[in-house]
């Protein structure tokens, strides 16, 4: 019968159905947010690669794995013979181990704070002392603040030996050093009604701070138990290290570090109130010296049961889920490859289909079978041939080929599909808009096939060859769309992802150039708009100079205006002026000449009187 060394790990098989559950809701949720595209029956169409199986296949692998990993966990063992067990009489002794994994147990048992943990020192102690043993039953007790029983009193020494690889400061809760309380729990796990003698072995750096452990082993003395101490650690002390900070140690309220010291006086005492012995963890005859104190004690005879060694089985388990695991990586999610040639729709492949699959897939290929076929042996024959020219790279002859398959069946859309892609072959980069062009009747039979196309795949490519076309004809937007309806029918088609990207990438720039070219055409128009603003401003400003000219002059004229009647009022006035000075001077010169004839008169008169003296 196979038992387990560790059946609690066999709890972690609860997870499978858990898991079970979660995938199932994942897949729920897959059909649900399919549906919303339409169809479920005609979306999966669109997604010819996905499989429906594959999922569960590899989940139940994948689970089963799982299974014997958990159970090689848990250690499953079983007798070499069918058990086979016998009692032998033996005599010997029964020794209660009590361990002190108190957080002091943590420092150096040397005076070098970074030598070997008091607690690593006994435990190679105990490892040793257990060696020592033949016939004697032992148990082991861990103890702090309190006490806790690792293991019970048997002579299974392997079981004991394990239990000691896994003692640590974290195994009681409650830290302190309770000595007192060890050696009380210690005196009930012995075997009752007994006759062999007892003795408790206590391994600690005696420092005790919560009983009087001096009283409890004189207690265990006079029920004829035997306690003998072996103390670890240094008299000069050392600090104690914090777990998992390495060079850190534990400080007190002031800051300073915590040191703790191997108190052998208290050792002393309680292996003296118990009747026992006192050793030294650091001498290195330490086990034999405790193997010479026990061999002085009474033994007496017990039947020892015994049993024929366990065979490990988790080798066996692990190297199973281990074969498993590497089928799961070698099964895709995708529909296998090398099936997709098989036609499991022939007579012969249906039956083997039947017995191979289950049940459940019978109605799939039934829906797959109502299907119609538009191929017959001459569309077939054409279609190959075309096809090995176009392989060849001879694009007219397979044009011929393909037109040879087409009139033998004008609904080929096969032969439709190769015709427009070696009239793409021919035609090169050409302009479609020409009505006899390759590229213009390529495009029109591919529209006609991505819309009318029965068979989705090829819907598929038609859809990306025209999103090529639009592509290499710089028609980015129109390629982007194209490309997106070759991912509405398969989502899988990476090409055609990623010839998307690139579209919409070349759609950026070429929105960023003709941003650019309209801005440069916007400062250009800006720019005139300057110049003639500015022009109607120089404009403007001559009219303003001219203006103000005529303004000037008018202002001029205006003022000549109204000068012009003051000089004519003093040119009247001059005129008078002139007519009496003229006037007073035709007076003065009339009485100049009145004088002067007057003058003439009286010369002639004296004249005559002197020359003519008659």
């Amino acid at each position: 019968m196979i038992s387990f060394a560790n059946p609690q790990y066999l709890y972690l098989l609860l997870t499978i159905p858990v898991i079970v559950i979660l995938y199932f809701m994942t897949r729920i949720s897959r059909r649900k947010k399919l549906s919303r595209f339409g169809n479920i029956s005609v979306i999966r169409s669109l997604m010819p690669e996905a499989s429906r199986y594959t999922g569960w296949i590899k989940l139940s692998i994948e689970l089963l794995a799982l299974a014997l990993i958990i159970i090689a966990i848990a250690r499953p063992v079983v007798p070499s013979k069918i058990e086979s067990t016998e009692q032998e009489s033996t005599k010997g002794i029964e020794v209660m181990i009590c361990l002190d994994v108190s957080n002091s147990m943590m420092a150096s048992s040397t005076d070098d704070p970074n030598g070997v943990s008091r607690l690593q020192r006994a435990k190679f102690i105990l490892e040793k002392m257990i060696d020592k043993m033949n016939n004697d039953k032992v148990g082991l007790i861990v103890f702090a603040g309190e006490s806790y029983t690792q293991l019970p009193i048997t002579s299974d020494y392997i079981s004991a030996k394990m239990f000691l690889n896994d003692l640590s400061t974290d195994m009681v809760p409650t830290q302190g050093t309770a000595i007192g309380a060890a050696i009380d729990m210690a005196m009930t796990s012995f075997t009752p009604d007994s006759d062999c003698d007892k003795a408790i072995i206590i391994i600690t750096d005696g420092e005790n701070f919560e009983d009087d452990a001096v009283a409890e082993s004189a207690r265990a003395a006079s029920a004829g138990i035997q306690v003998d101490v072996i103390g670890v650690g240094s008299g000069n002390g050392a600090p104690i290290p914090v777990k998992g900070k390495r060079g850190q140690y534990m400080l007190d309220q002031n800051g300073a570090p915590v040191v703790t010291k191997l108190d052998q006086e208290t050792a002393s005492e309680i292996a003296k109130a118990g009747k026992g012995v006192y050793l030294s963890g650091a001498s290195p005859s330490v086990v034999n010296e405790l193997n010479d104190q026990l061999s002085k004690l009474k033994k007496a005879e017990y039947q020892r049961l015994t049993s024929s060694p366990a065979a490990e089985l988790f080798p066996v388990f692990a190297i199973i889920a281990l074969l498993l695991l590497m089928i799961d990586t070698i099964i895709p999610y995708r529909k296998i490859s090398w099936l997709r040639g098989i036609n499991f729709f022939t007579k012969t492949s249906r039956v083997i289909a039947i017995i191979i699959m289950s049940t459940a897939t019978l109605p799939m290929f039934a829906a797959d079978e109502n299907k119609p076929s538009a191929t017959n042996r001459y569309e077939r024959n054409y279609i190959a041939d075309g096809n090995k020219l176009y392989k060849e790279k001879r694009f007219a002859e397979a044009e011929v080929m393909y037109k040879k398959a087409l009139e033998a069946n004008p609904g080929s859309e096969a032969a439709m599909f190769n015709l427009a892609a070696a009239y793409i072959r021919q035609a090169g980069s050409a302009d479609p808009n020409a009505g006899n062009n390759p590229i213009a009747q390529a495009q029109q039979m591919l529209s006609k096939l991505a819309k009318e196309a029965t068979d989705q795949s090829i819907a598929e490519l038609s859809y990306y060859n025209l999103g090529n076309l639009a592509f290499n004809q710089e028609n980015y937007q129109q390629s982007i769309d194209q490309y997106k309806n070759a991912l509405r029918r398969n989502p899988d088609n990476d090409k055609a992802r990623e010839n998307l990207r690139l579209a919409q990438l070349r759609l950026q720039d070429q929105q960023n150039d003709d941003k650019n070219r309209d801005q440069n055409k916007d400062d250009e128009n800006q720019n005139q708009d300057q110049q003639q603003q500015n022009q109607q401003n120089q404009n403007q400003n001559n009219n303003n100079d001219n203006k103000d000219k005529d303004q000037d002059q008018q202002q001029q004229q205006q003022q000549k205006d109204k000068q012009q009647p003051q000089k004519q009022n003093q040119g009247m006035s001059d005129a008078n002026a002139d007519q009496i000075l003229k006037a007073m001077e035709n007076e003065e010169a009339a009485t100049r000449r009145r004088v002067e004839a007057e003058r003439r008169k009286g010369q002639e008169v004296r004249r005559k009187k002197v020359t003519n003296p008659w």
